[in-house]
């Protein structure tokens, strides 16, 4: 992925609520990629639970002092469900409807500002957002897709 070239230290932060089936998507994805990453092998790349509140979690990603932040989360953009890709933070508005407590608009200007973080937000489209804990195949194809890529990241 070129946009994390020359990165010293990676945090990777699934975002989404588990409760709206696949807007799990960068949570599992996250999940994956910590139960795949070796121990010894992580040491530039750390991996950031957060759900649905990454506010509660800036603490924790600060003390990772990372050079680069990878927020995996689901993302409609039309592709068709399962489609990977990167977001233009342009593109996301302070007023888009979120399923996150913070908009995430606010969160990119919060570690970019008070972090120096360059921020990479790589999307998941998902099939169903409604309430359920009911991931699609085609976003649990994507989960270990994206999950296996950023596995390459670890040195």
């Amino acid at each position: 992925m070129a946009e994390l070239e020359g990165a010293q230290r990676i945090v990777v932060v699934g975002i989404g609520n588990i409760m709206k089936n696949d807007d799990a998507a960068g949570v599992l994805a996250a999940q994956a990629l910590l139960k795949k990453l070796p121990k010894k092998a992580a040491g530039n790349v750390s991996v950031v639970i957060a759900e649905d509140v990454l506010e509660n979690n800036t603490g924790k990603i600060r003390k990772l002092e990372p050079t680069h932040i990878l927020i995996l989360d689901s993302c409609h953009w039309g592709r068709g469900p399962g489609s990977i890709g990167l977001v233009d933070n342009s593109k996301i508005q302070e007023g888009d409807v979120s399923t996150h407590h913070l908009p995430l608009s606010m969160a990119i200007k919060f570690f970019e500002q008070t972090m120096g973080a360059k921020v990479i937000i790589l999307g998941i489209e998902p099939k169903s957002l409604d309430q359920g804990e009911s991931v699609s195949a085609p976003v649990k194809k994507a989960v270990k897709e994206v999950s296996s890529a950023l596995l390459n990241l670890a040195k």
